[in-house]
C-alpha cells in the first residue's frame, strides 16, 4: 500500500470512525489519531464537520493538511445514524485504487467538485510557501544579463518569478499580474477560466484574498476548516 493509500485508509478505520461519532457526541474540539506511524487528529469545526487531518512538516514549520471530513446523514440520531465521508480532491486517486472496504456504518462517500477543489488548492499550506517564494524572488531581482535581453518592462520582469505546482491534486499556475501580485489560475487543460485568489505582500505581511466569484465557498471551507494555509502551528 502506498503511504498516500495508508492516508486514506485512516478515513474509514473502525477506531478513526468511532472517534469521529464520539466527538460529534461530545462536541470535543480535537482528538489525536496515530495510524500508519503518522499523526492526525480529528478537527470539530465551527461549521460542525470533523475533519481528519495529517501533521505534516515544511521549511516553515508544523502545519496540519486536511484528508477527508465527516459529517451525518441529515435527520441521522447521533446513536445510530451513518456517516458521509468527503475525500479531498488531493486523496481522490488513492481512495479509488485502494482496495479496502468502506465501513457499514459510512452510508456514503462524496468528492468535491472542480471549484470546490480550486479553492482549496489555492489557499492551501503548499501555495502559500510558493507565494512566499515568488515574493521573495522578486524582491532580489533578475540578473542584469535578463534585464539586458527582456527591457525594463516592469511587467516582464515579474512574468519571470511565476511558478507552477500540483496542489490538492490540481496543477495550478501563479501568474504575477500587470498590477505586481500573483494570482492563483487552474491549469488550462481543466477548461476553468479566471482566479481562484489574489495574493497582497505589505508591511503586516501577506493579504490572502479570494476572486468575487469564489467568495462564498471560500467563507464555507475557511469555516470547515479545509484551507491548510491557516492551519499551522
Amino acid at each position: 500500500m502506498k503511504t498516500t493509500q495508508g492516508i486514506v485508509s485512516v478515513l474509514f478505520e473502525y477506531d478513526t470512525l468511532k472517534k469521529a461519532k464520539a466527538q460529534f457526541k461530545s462536541g470535543a474540539e480535537k482528538t489525536p489519531i496515530d495510524s500508519q506511524d503518522l499523526s492526525f487528529r480529528l478537527l470539530k469545526t465551527k461549521y460542525g464537520n470533523i475533519n481528519l487531518e495529517l501533521l505534516c512538516r515544511d521549511n516553515s514549520g508544523m502545519y496540519f493538511k486536511p484528508v477527508g471530513f465527516y459529517e451525518f446523514e441529515k435527520g441521522g440520531f447521533f446513536s445510530s445514524g451513518k456517516l458521509v465521508v468527503t475525500v479531498l480532491n488531493e486523496f481522490q486517486e488513492d481512495y479509488n485504487s485502494w482496495s479496502g472496504t468502506v465501513p457499514k456504518n459510512v452510508l456514503k462517500v462524496k468528492f468535491m467538485n472542480i471549484r470546490e477543489s480550486g479553492i482549496i488548492a489555492a489557499f492551501s499550506r503548499e501555495t502559500i510557501e510558493t507565494v512566499k517564494e515568488m515574493y521573495r524572488l522578486k524582491t532580489k531581482g533578475l540578473p542584469q544579463s535578463v534585464i539586458d535581453q527582456i527591457g525594463p518592462f516592469p511587467h516582464l520582469h515579474a512574468m519571470q518569478f511565476d511558478k507552477s505546482l500540483n496542489s490538492n491534486g490540481l496543477n495550478i499556475d501563479l501568474l504575477f499580474s500587470m498590477e505586481g501580485f500573483p494570482q492563483c489560475f487552474l491549469d488550462d487543460d481543466y477548461g476553468v477560466q479566471g482566479a481562484f485568489g489574489a495574493y497582497f505582500k505589505n508591511d503586516n505581511g501577506y493579504s490572502l484574498n479570494p476572486i468575487i466569484e469564489h467568495k462564498t465557498n471560500y467563507n464555507k471551507f475557511y469555516r470547515m476548516g479545509l484551507l491548510s494555509a491557516y492551519k499551522g502551528i
